[in-house]
Formats: structure tokens, sequence, C-alpha cells
């Protein structure tokens, strides 16, 4: 598999971070990014879809934000203005407070613990553990979601790690979590540090005018300095492409890897795309005159040209990542990964002849 071998060298240095997107907990029940924010609009303080069951409201809420042009983040805002409303003119800690607040417990509303099969979080927690017996510590965890899934797993393993989600240096000793968005714990009784959550579209402005932030700096530190695998992550986040951009430059060549389920086009979405693309190119023959309402692309060639879209997608997909100094590993199906992963480490046999990698390997841990 290519960039395998890269991965196992970044392992057997201690090289290596894992970035982890919303895809490593959503076969939880944990919503997506986005899918959260409408969920939280929408059984917001109004309370007027409070009656529709969860999964017509999501489905509300997509549509709504395709038909009506608005952005999650945008739409986060109007949460929290309502909210402060709501407050009469409290201080802006009490409004976010309450926005951490309600925003805990819509992101475990639908969560199962038990999804089954191995998932990539299994896997993560897995890799994460062997890593500690083996004494190749993953140099660190950063990750995108407010959830807590990734650090219940590790305890039940008993890894040490500590989270770092208010700019707090992380314990040499620990494996450090960054939680890049903010950290929202499954217990009531647990404290929400500073209430510091980048939910709504001015908190993405604001971190993005301050890259010297203790977090920022540390992990502009690690994309420099160590191998990050990219598991779960769409790659939209600006703030990640600035740093993978502003880091580039320092190690020219590709030292980051990007998990990415390879494109597919299944006939059920090829007729689904032609019948689409027919529709839409009669709309836009009707504006531009009559001299075109009679040209029709065959399906034949519909078909063809559907295919080799999806093949330049592909090649624009794996360039643009190669642009950001990103590898892309290509899989069949998101259910490879915990395959991929368990293979970063050499098997145990091999392991266990040769249980230390030699002195001028090792990479020191974070804050040594």
């Amino acid at each position: 598999m290519e960039y395998l071998q890269e991965l196992q060298e970044a392992w057997s240095r201690s090289r290596l971070v894992l970035f982890l997107g919303a895809g490593v907990s959503i076969p939880y029940g944990i919503p997506s990014w986005n899918e959260l924010i409408l969920d939280v609009l929408l059984a917001g303080p109004s309370g007027r879809f409070r009656q529709f069951w969860i999964h017509y409201r999501r489905a509300l809420a997509e549509w709504f934000v395709q038909n009506y042009d608005f952005s999650p983040p945008t739409l986060a805002r109007v949460v929290r203005y309502r909210l402060q409303k709501k407050l009469q003119g409290r201080d802006s800690v009490a409004a976010r407070a309450e926005v951490s607040n309600l925003v805990r417990k819509r992101l475990y509303r639908t969560l199962n613990e038990a999804p089954g099969n191995p998932t990539s979080l299994s896997a993560v927690a897995e890799l994460i553990e062997r890593s500690e017996l083996e004494g190749r510590r993953i140099r660190a965890v950063v990750t995108f979601n407010f959830d807590d899934l990734l650090e219940k797993a590790l305890a039940d393993r008993q890894v040490p790690f500590e989270v770092c989600s208010d700019g707090s240096r992380p314990d040499a000793d620990k494996l450090p979590i960054y939680h890049v968005h903010g950290y929202l714990p499954n217990t009531q009784s647990s404290e929400i540090k500073g209430h510091n959550l980048i939910f709504a579209e001015d908190e993405y402005h604001l971190s993005s005018l301050s890259p010297f932030s203790g977090t920022a700096t540390d992990l502009v530190g690690l994309l420099r300095s160590a191998t990050g695998l990219f598991i779960g992550l769409s790659m939209s986040d600006p703030n990640l492409r600035r740093w993978l951009d502003a880091t580039k430059g320092a190690n020219p060549g590709l030292h980051h890897f990007l998990l990415r389920c390879d494109y597919d086009l299944p006939e059920d979405r090829i007729e689904q795309a032609k019948n689409q693309i027919q529709g839409r190119a009669a709309e836009i023959a009707e504006k531009l005159g009559n001299e075109y309402s009679d040209k029709v692309k065959g399906p034949v060639d519909l078909e063809a040209a559907l295919k080799s879209v999806a093949l330049q997608a592909h090649t624009f997909d794996r360039e643009l990542f190669k642009d950001l100094g990103v590898g892309t590993i290509w899989l069949n199906s998101y259910d490879d990964i915990p395959l991929l992963l368990s293979r970063i480490p050499p098997p145990i046999k091999e392991a266990a002849s040769n249980p230390a990698a030699p002195e001028d390997q090792k990479a020191p841990l974070p804050g040594r």
C-alpha cells in the first residue's frame, strides 16, 4: 500500500501524530459538525421545532441550508445571539456557558456506545495502546471533535493522556490530546474549561487572528517536526489548511498522509446523476434559446462523461493535497481504516525481536 512504509518509519521513531475528524465519531451516533449546529439551532430557545423527531429535524435543517444559502457557522452565531437575548444582557461568559451546555446536550443525544464492528476510533485506541506498550508513543493526537469518545477508550485501556483544550501545556509523561475546537466531556459533573468552544462564525474569525496561541504554536510545531496521519477529516477546516501551508516549506515533499475513500459511481448514482444533469441541461437550454432545445446528449455518452469527471476529480483531489504537502492513501471503504492502522506497527514477532529502536531514531516526546 502506498505510503505505508513512511507511516511505519514515523511510528518507529515516535514521530507519528494522529489528526482526527468527525468521521471517527459518527459511527457512535455523534452528529457531524454541520448536523450538530443545525440540531442546536432548531432545538434552541424558541422551541418551535422540538416536536419533530430528531431524524426529521436534521433532514429539515439540511434542506433549509441548501435552499436558503445559510452556512452552519453563521447559523451558530444566531444560536448564541438568541441565548444572549434570552439572558437579558448578562455577561458573555454566561452566554458561552449556556451555548456549551446546550451543545453538549445535543452532542450525545443519539450516542451509541457499541456500534459493533471494529471502528476507526477503536483502531486508533488500539494503535495508541500498542505504541505505549512498545515504547513508541504516538507524538500527539489532534482532534477537531468536541466529544470524549477517544478519552474513554484510552481510559479503558489504562493509557495515560492529558486533554489540552485551553492552551495549557501538556505533561511530558502523558499522551497530549489537543481538542482544537473545544472539549465537551459526556459527564454533567465535569467542568467545561473556559467554555472555549469554537462554534460560531466570529469565533472562527478570532481563532484565525490569533495564530500564536499556545495550541496553535504546538500544532504548527508538530506539523514541522512530525508526520501527520489524517483520519476521518474532510480537510476543509481553514485553520488546518493554513497551518499546512505555513509549514510545508520547512520540509519540502510529502510528510503527512490522508486516509480517503476512493471515488466511486455505483449504477444507482449514475442513473440519478444522469437524470439530474439532463433536467438541468434542459433548463439551461431554454434560457439560451431554441437552437439548443433539440440537442440532447445520448445516455451512453453521458455515462462515459460522468465516469471521466469522477476520474478527473480523483486527480484534482490528489494534486490538491500534494500541493499542501499531504499524500493521499486511497481506500475502497472507510471500513478498511482499522486494517490499515493495524499494519502500521510491525508484526508482534518482529517487534518482540527488536524491542527498542536505536537511540538516534528516538524522537523526544512533547515537552521534553
